[in-house]
Formats: structure tokens, C-alpha cells, sequence
């Protein structure tokens, strides 16, 4: 699925991927693919039209200023998949542009997920999801809960990416520059 996203980048980034293989020293097994890319997801959809969503995603990226949000610990997502992720704080900095997003871009989706609306969207890292069953989440969850989850990071970017097999491929960015 084809969605709008901020990259994580520089030591925030870092801090993610190593959280990824620490816990597969530690459990045997990746928690994300090997191409996961960490990131928070602001719009996702069945399909997207790439060519309407370039220019509003230029023109929201060009009169944005970067800015920082803060992680918080973590959570689940209940369902089918289970999904384990780092908890974003919400602000309102971060809502706008979610919401600004979700507006700008609505003509270049089909199939928006319900998760995404504005009154509904809960900013979040996912750290895993694959082959995540409730049992591998017993055992995650404790090893998890020890570990330093609050750190920086800063909404500096948005990029198109899309789910692969292998994890994401981004397929266009553009960086907060207002």
C-alpha cells in the first residue's frame, strides 16, 4: 500500500534500526523486513495517483518548517496483523501537518484507510508487525519495556513510500523547507 510519510533520519533513525538488531540478537528473528525503512505514517491507501500527489505534497513540504516530535514508549495495535510500535507524541505541530496532508492530497487516494482520518490517526513508529503473533508478543513485550524508548525526532521531510516484500521503497521526497 502506497502511503505519505515522514522518514526517519539521523540519530532517530539509528535509534530505530537498532532497537531492530538488538531484538533480533536477542529473540532470533527480525522484528521488521530487512528493507523496513523507520518512519512515521501521516495517509495510506489502496492506490495513489503519484503524479496529483507530487505537487501538494511539494507545495505542503516548501511551507513547512521542520520541526521535532518525541517518542514515548510503546504499544499495540489489536487485530489482524498485531502491529508493536513506539508511541509519537501527538502534537499540535504534528496533527496540522497530518491533517493538511490528509486534506491536500485526498483527490490522489483510493481506498484511504479509515486509521488515517484526521479525528482517528494515532502518530506511531511501527517496529514490528511481521509474523508478529501473540505469543512472539509475550515474549517481546517485557524486553521491551526495559528498554530507553523516549527520544527526539525530527519532522524534517515527507516522502511517498510503499510496502514491498522485502519492507519499503520510497518513491518520491521532499523536504520540509518553509
Amino acid at each position: 500500500m502506497p502511503g505519505v510519510i515522514v522518514c526517519l533520519t539521523g540519530e532517530s533513525a539509528d535509534r530505530v534500526r537498532r532497537l531492530w538488531e538488538a531484538a533480533k540478537a536477542e529473540f532470533g528473528a527480525p522484528l521488521a523486513p530487512p528493507a523496513a525503512i523507520p518512519h512515521i505514517s501521516l495517509e495510506v491507501a489502496s492506490t495513489a495517483d503519484l503524479e496529483k500527489l507530487g505537487p501538494s505534497l511539494k507545495a505542503i513540504a516548501c511551507s513547512t518548517a521542520p520541526f521535532r516530535v518525541r517518542t514515548t514508549g510503546f504499544g499495540v495495535f489489536t487485530g489482524e496483523p498485531l502491529v508493536l510500535y513506539l508511541s509519537v507524541v501527538r502534537t499540535s505541530r504534528l496533527a496540522l501537518l497530518q491533517r493538511v496532508v490528509h486534506q491536500e492530497t485526498a483527490g490522489a487516494w483510493s481506498g484511504p484507510v479509515e486509521h488515517f482520518r484526521p479525528d482517528n490517526w494515532m502518530p506511531h513508529i511501527t517496529i514490528a508487525m511481521q509474523d508478529l503473533t501473540v505469543e512472539r508478543l509475550a515474549a517481546v513485550m517485557p524486553w521491551l519495556a526495559r528498554q530507553d524508548l523516549s527520544f527526539d525526532v525530527p519532522i524534517d521531510n515527507l516522502a511517498v513510500g510503499e510496502d514491498t516484500p522485502d519492507g519499503h521503497r520510497i518513491l518520491a521526497s521532499y523536504p520540509l523547507e518553509g
